[in-house]
């Protein structure tokens, strides 16, 4: 995952890194962008605004294998809930944002022993 002020988060999937190209070459020379991008690509979710951090979320149920949880911040102060969905060879398909909340606004309730409010 990459964050960037392009207004985008972009999504990677290096897991294939190690095995691409000859046993002598170095990560720097399979990381040549030009022709390497398609190939560990996975999609993108566009933003508003600047785009400072993102996070996976756990995921336990049983579609963990075809689906993505993220978590994301941007300058506008928002942070914003993802259901990425991918295919069988992990390429996004869809995306939609489940919950979107400004870090400016006063949480309501009590803090649980989680920290978490209810």
């Amino acid at each position: 995952m990459s964050t960037s002020a392009d207004c985008s988060l972009k999504l990677w999937n290096l897991t294939s890194l190690r095995d691409a190209g000859g046993a002598n070459d170095t990560y720097t020379e399979k990381l040549n962008y030009t022709e390497n991008d398609a190939k560990y690509f996975v999609g993108q979710l566009l933003h508003s605004s600047f785009v400072y951090a993102g996070g996976f979320y756990p995921d336990t149920a049983e579609e963990r294998d075809t689906r993505l949880i993220i978590a994301t911040v941007c300058y506008d102060q928002r942070v914003r809930l993802w259901l990425v969905n991918l295919d069988i060879e992990g390429r996004q398909i869809s995306h939609e944002c489940l919950l979107e909340l400004s870090i400016l606004d006063k949480p309501v309730g009590k803090a649980g022993k989680t920290g978490l409010y209810e």
